[in-house]
């Protein structure tokens, strides 16, 4: 699955495999949607320009982060294709807790379908916890990874120190 493409693997019109071709068709219905979605808490809110600069890393390190589905016709199995229009800021959100509880905004977040005409992952950073903290809810599509390279994928992109080496 996705993170274990190489760097620079050209994936543009690669058709899904049978397995990601089934789960894009269930997906199609909400009830049988395959996203799964991770809350993390932060202790601090991350700096945005930091999050969006190692976000567009890792969407090059692994393309189909910038990949969309096509369909290909009836009898085709669909096929992923760079997104002409590939822009981070549709898939990192910033936004306040507010009143909000936040285990069901999160709930209520991870619930809402994908924009099937994007990539299909998206990180919604929630501001307003006590203590000047955050939370991150990072969310995928099933046709797009697993859970296993979901954690993989997570190490492109989060830091368990304050100030890692910037090397």
């Amino acid at each position: 699955m996705v993170a274990d493409e190489p760097e620079g693997q050209k994936t543009t019109g690669d058709a899904m495999t049978q397995l990601e071709a089934v789960m894009w068709v269930l997906d199609g219905d909400p009830r049988l949607a395959s996203g799964f979605a991770n809350l993390t808490i932060l202790d601090v809110v991350p700096d945005r320009d930091v999050l969006n600069a190692r976000m567009q890393d890792a969407c090059k390190a692994v393309p189909r982060l910038r990949q969309r589905v096509v369909e290909r016709g009836q009898w085709s199995t669909p096929a992923w294709e760079d997104d002409p229009d590939f822009d981070i800021d549709h898939h990192i959100r910033w936004i306040d807790l507010g009143d909000d509880d936040l285990d069901q905004l999160a709930a209520a977040l991870s619930a809402r379908p994908f924009d099937r005409e994007r990539p299909l992952w998206e990180f919604v950073v929630i501001e307003g916890l006590p203590d000047d903290a955050a939370a991150m809810v990072q969310r995928f599509d099933h046709t797009l990874t697993d859970g296993k390279g979901g954690i993989r994928l997570s190490a492109q992109f989060l830091d368990l120190e304050r100030h890692p080496d910037q090397a």
